[in-house]
Parts: C-alpha cells; sequence; structure tokens
C-alpha cells in the first residue's frame, strides 16, 4: 500500500472538520426551528431524550397560561396593595390597589424606594425590616406610609424575601392592608374607655362588673367600701361565692327580670357585707359588651336605701303611736 502523503492527510482531516461543522449546523438550525415552533404553541410535544417519551410541551404551556392568567387576575384585583422591591429596595412593580391607597400611579412608584412613601418615624423600623428579608426572613408591621397629598394612611405591611435562581437576596415581595379606619376605631375606643374608668372609678354610687355566672372582673373603691372588702378581696370572686347575696330569692328575681327584660331598673334586693351587717339597696343592672371578653358583661350599681327605708318604718311607727294616742 501506498503510504499517504501529509496532503492527503492534511485534506482528509478537513473533510472531516466540515461533515462535522455542517453537521452541528443543521442541529442548530434544527433546535432554533423547535424553539420557535414552542413559543409560537405549534408544538404538541417533543421527545425527552433522558427518559425517550413524550413531553407535553403545547399542554404544558397552556397550563403555564392558565396559572399566568391567574395570577394576573389574583394581583390586579386583590384587595390589598401589591408590591414587589428589587435588592436595593427600589420598587419594581405595584398593582392598582397599591396605587390608589397612597395617591400615585403605578408608573410614579416603581423606581422609588420604600423611604419616598414613609413618614419620617418610620425609617429606622423599615430599614431593620429590610435587613432582616435579606437575612431569609419575613416581617410584618404597622407602618405610617406617605401619601401624594402628604397625608398618612396606616398599613399592614407583610413582606417576604425574593431569591434568584441561586438562591441569593433578589428584592422582596410585599402585602399592604389599609388599616387607617381601623386605628382610628381603636383611637376612639381607647379614649372611650378611658373616660369610662375615669367615671367609674370617681363614681360616689357603688359600680361593679362581672360575668353572667357572677364571676366580679371590676369593682370602683365605692363598692369596695359599701361591703368592706378590698379590691383583691373581690376581683375574681364569684358574689354568691362570697355571700353578697343576703338572700338568693333576689338573685333569681334579677335573673328572671334579666331573661324577660334584658336589663333591671331599682329592683329592692337585700346584700350582706364581709361584716355580716345586711343593708336593702336600690339595684340596676344592664348587659354589655366588652371588646376583651367573648362572652357579655353585666354593670351594676345600687343605691344603699337602708337608713331611708328604717327612717320611714320609724316615720310610719310614730304615727301609728301618736294616732293610738289621739284615739
Amino acid at each position: 500500500m501506498k503510504p499517504r502523503s501529509p496532503t492527503d492527510v492534511l485534506r482528509r482531516k478537513i473533510e472531516g472538520l466540515e461533515g462535522e461543522v455542517e453537521e452541528l449546523r443543521r442541529g442548530l438550525s434544527a433546535e432554533r426551528a423547535a424553539s420557535r415552533a414552542l413559543e409560537a404553541g405549534q408544538v404538541d410535544a417533543v421527545l425527552d431524550p433522558a427518559g425517550g417519551g413524550a413531553l407535553l410541551v403545547r399542554a404544558a404551556q397552556a397550563a403555564l397560561q392558565a396559572s399566568e392568567e391567574r395570577y394576573r387576575t389574583i394581583v390586579t384585583t386583590s384587595d390589598e396593595g401589591i408590591f414587589t422591591a428589587d435588592a436595593s429596595g427600589r420598587a419594581t412593580f405595584a398593582n392598582k390597589r397599591m396605587a390608589r391607597m397612597l395617591g400615585y400611579t403605578v408608573e410614579e412608584i416603581v423606581g422609588h424606594t420604600s423611604d419616598y412613601f414613609l413618614q419620617a418615624s418610620a425609617s429606622e423600623a423599615a430599614a431593620r425590616d429590610f435587613e432582616h428579608r435579606r437575612q431569609g426572613g419575613t416581617d410584618r408591621r404597622d407602618l405610617p406610609l406617605r401619601c401624594k397629598d402628604g397625608s398618612t394612611v396606616w398599613a399592614s405591611v407583610t413582606s417576604s424575601p425574593l431569591l434568584d435562581p441561586e438562591g441569593r437576596f433578589a428584592g422582596s415581595l410585599g402585602m399592604v392592608t389599609d388599616i387607617t379606619d381601623r386605628r382610628r376605631l381603636e383611637a376612639v375606643r381607647r379614649k372611650t374607655e378611658e373616660r369610662f374608668s375615669l367615671v367609674f372609678n370617681a363614681s360616689p354610687i357603688p359600680l361593679g362588673i362581672s360575668t353572667l355566672a357572677g364571676d366580679i372582673l371590676e369593682v370602683n373603691d365605692r363598692f369596695a367600701e359599701f361591703f368592706g372588702y378590698t379590691h383583691e378581696e373581690l376581683i375574681g370572686q364569684n358574689k354568691q361565692e362570697l355571700g353578697l347575696w343576703a338572700d338568693l330569692a333576689d338573685r333569681e328575681l334579677l335573673a328572671d327580670v334579666m331573661r324577660r327584660d334584658g336589663r333591671a331598673r331599682d329592683l329592692e334586693v337585700t346584700f350582706r357585707r364581709k361584716s355580716g351587717e345586711t343593708r336593702e339597696v336600690l339595684l340596676s343592672v344592664d348587659a354589655i359588651e366588652l371588646q376583651d371578653s367573648p362572652d357579655p358583661v353585666r354593670i351594676f350599681l345600687f343605691t344603699d336605701v337602708t337608713d331611708r327605708k328604717r327612717a320611714e318604718q320609724t316615720l310610719r311607727e310614730s304615727r301609728a303611736l301618736l294616732e293610738q294616742a289621739q284615739a
């Protein structure tokens, strides 16, 4: 066999490389065509080289599109504000509810950091929360947000970290609920409770609050003085177990009236003091609801009429004696 010349060897190598390049070119062209077909939704399935089976690409694409549509609908119609921010804290997205809450357009929100929408008093807390999310934490905080017109909206903000494919911090997702009205109502309730507490404690009339079962929740000073107990001896105790009812028939009378009318006015009952002395009173009771109590409670007040009734009895007896003497 005639030995091949170096030229022949080189030519064969070139021909082989040209064949490989052409094969690669055909493969690349096929991949590009498949990619375009996938993007256009023209392919129902492709062969999975590893598993040897068909991958239902068109069905998967349809499911993905439906999922994205559902997500888009939820985000755009949500009653909560929703925003995303990048790793530097700049807003990259906001839904319309978020924009309306602050009085901006969506375009005016995107690109700004949270400080732009926060009252100055909340900046430090927000910065701590951001660092917490950078470390992978989720946080929830009530924050005062600054609206475009300068007014304040109080919001409950729940934020969680967003991660890139490598698991690195890439930003934040925030859910924002307007709680301005709720805070306003809470402030009114606190002021009402403060005023009630002042009136309750300063009242010259004995006042007490108990559960429906008779467990004492609160009393004012005049109540404690009347019965001769300290506050500590009364709070948490049951009126019946303490023996405050001198006659259990009076307790049953009150129960009947409350069931029938929902309140009681000027019932004549007899109470027993710590010393054992009994006193006659005019008792009034109302059922009220307290925010911290799952069940209605009863507020009761009474007027000691013992001395008056004794004076009236003495007067009646004196008149009777006078009439007998004149007869």
